[in-house]
């Protein structure tokens, strides 16, 4: 059975909407998230030193999006209308109908529940919509706060992957392994 397709499509959940990066969001990107270093702490790449970092980074983004296997959302939230973090797909594997994402958000909105109601909005997307049988997701062994979005996605632990990372000060890592099926995300409650 062959995946859909379909590029990545707005979304939206009570108080997000999830939809492409443009031009015009790299200030609050820059601002929100990724020139933060405690954000960027546990991920493969360092604080950006200044907004020209964040829109040349942004141009590769938005290049992406001709690819109909790329899936990558820009985070909104809706009570201000800027960008506050990102999930996507990042990694695919078209022939086991397999995903792999990632996420950043803005300190500032960590502890209020955003991340596991974007990341339960994916992944209503990729079963429902893209057909995936398999979605999983990593973190640094130190981010216990990843860790519980990956348990409030429903998404299940499968171990360490024993220095499998190498982090963005040079130190190889335990990486968490979580995932969720097809149809497990089917037998969960939906929002």
């Amino acid at each position: 059975m062959a995946i859909n397709k379909l590029g990545t499509h707005t979304l939206e959940t009570p108080r997000l909407i999830l939809r492409r990066f443009r031009l015009d969001d790299a200030q609050a990107m820059f601002d929100h998230y990724c020139s933060d270093p405690e954000v960027t702490k546990y991920l493969t790449w360092s604080p950006h030193a200044n907004i020209e970092v964040t829109r040349t980074h942004l141009l590769g983004t938005l290049q992406g999006y001709e690819n109909p296997l790329t899936f990558r959302w820009a985070i909104e939230l809706k009570n201000i209308g800027e960008v506050i973090g990102c999930i996507d797909m990042v990694g695919l594997h078209e022939h086991d109908e397999t995903g792999v994402l990632g996420w950043v958000l803005s300190r500032e909105y960590w502890g209020q529940g955003l991340m596991p109601e974007a990341l339960m909005a994916v992944e209503k997307f990729m079963f429902e919509f893209v057909g995936l049988h398999r979605l999983e997701a990593t973190h640094h062994v130190d981010n216990h706060q990843s860790g519980r979005v990956m348990q409030k996605g429903h998404m299940i632990c499968e171990g360490h992957r024993r220095e499998a990372f190498l982090d963005h000060m040079g130190r190889h890592v335990d990486l968490v392994v979580y995932s969720i099926l097809a149809d497990e995300y089917r037998n969960q409650k939906k929002f």
